[in-house]
């Protein structure tokens, strides 16, 4: 037994599977910078800005060349001081919620005019939100790391709800027809941004809150005064069955994959595991012995081919509708490897198990969007 043990220690680390090597290659820059949302998006509250596109393209300019200089990326990308930003003036509070149900446009109706004051305080924003609703693409050019940002989604969640509310006061004044024309239009945005592959998990997040709120308001419509045919067409696409490409995480799944991976690589690394694993202070004959016992126990390809393996089965059962997912999962396997097959990279199964073990909140909220859209189609009646 020991001898297999010491054998299965010393075995090299694997090659990288060929569609590893393909999607640490893979680069995110097909869409033209003048088509992706990713940019106005990050500018979106600039406070003297004329150009969100073109400010966009500055601002993650600024961040790359902080990336290449290894300076501060928080203050290079939310927080650029070349880029001011205009804040939100009132009570967010009284927005249309993206959460949950909240009577938004009953609200709206006790008091027209304060929501009213409140909507041209902040027209600036409104007018921008409706800006992007023309964007056919959005790609996230940010490439995950432990250093890198993320997108800054916080503008554009309240400017959603700002546009939101400004629809409950069609409403609210009686303007049904042009309620439901901007809800449409905004509910394809949505649902096209969701469906792009180009996103991070968290992009997916906000962009699954963004439909649901297209989802609460509509439920509002329907309940608040009689529609003509035409305006029970719109709600009826609005409440259109979701995708597979809404609901993949197949795209997101893999740029998270190039974080794992450049974690994992620092890792193999021998004087940069030493690093990590050796106190401040260690020697540097600690060093070299901490370096070689990374080198017999974390196999860095062979970690990096199981990592992908998981995600390509997490991208499969993301695919998997909401109430066929107990069924696919009764049949998921979950026993234990054989306490022998750790003796080879045996820190590295070890964060393969912890990782299988982590899901997203990504799916939950699927299901509960699957259920409101379901529920609101229902309600709605055959188109």
């Amino acid at each position: 037994m020991l001898l297999i043990v010491v054998y299965l220690i010393n075995i090299p680390d694997e090659a990288l599977r060929p569609d590893v090597t393909a999607v640490l290659a893979d680069r995110h820059d097909a869409v033209p910078d003048r088509d992706n949302l990713f940019f106005p998006i990050l500018a979106l509250d600039v406070r003297d800005s004329q150009d969100l596109n073109a400010d966009g393209q500055r601002l993650y300019a600024n961040y790359l060349a902080a990336l290449r200089e290894k300076t501060s990326l928080s203050l290079t990308l939310a927080h650029d001081p070349a880029f001011p930003r205009k804040d939100f003036v009132g009570d967010q509070n009284r927005l249309c919620s993206l959460k949950a149900a909240d009577d938004c446009i009953d609200r709206v109706a006790r008091d027209p005019t304060s929501m009213s004051d409140l909507l041209s305080d902040n027209a600036l924003l409104l007018e921008r939100y409706q800006g992007l609703l023309s964007y056919q693409r959005f790609e996230n050019r940010l490439h995950p790391t432990r250093q890198s940002p993320f997108i800054d989604w916080s503008r554009f969640v309240i400017a959603k709800r700002l546009y939101l509310t400004s629809i409950a006061l069609d409403c609210a004044r009686g303007r049904l027809a042009e309620a439901v024309s901007r809800l449409q239009a905004d509910t394809i945005f949505s649902r096209r941004v969701l469906a792009e592959p180009e996103a991070l998990l968290l992009d997916k997040l906000i962009l699954t809150a963004s439909f649901r709120g297209d989802l609460l308001l509509a439920a509002g419509i329907l309940h608040h005064g009689p529609l003509t045919e035409t305006q029970y067409g719109a709600l009826h696409q609005i409440a259109a069955p979701i995708t597979l490409a809404e609901r993949s995480l197949r795209g997101p799944y893999a740029r998270e994959y190039e974080m794992v991976a450049t974690v994992l690589k620092l890792m193999g690394d021998p004087a940069k595991a030493a690093q990590q694993f050796v106190p401040e202070g260690g020697s540097d004959q600690e060093r070299v012995i901490e370096g070689r016992l990374a080198q017999h126990f974390f196999k860095p390809n062979a970690t990096l081919n199981m990592m992908w393996a998981l995600s390509l089965h997490n991208a499969q059962s993301s695919e998997v509708a909401c109430q066929d997912r107990p069924a696919v999962e009764a049949t998921r396997k979950t026993g234990t490897l054989p306490l022998l097959s750790y003796a080879y990279n045996p820190i590295g199964r070890m964060i393969v198990r912890i990782s299988s073990i982590a899901t997203s909140s990504y799916t939950g909220r699927l299901c509960e969007l699957e259920a409101l859209q379901r529920n609101l189609a229902l309600q709605i009646g055959p188109g």
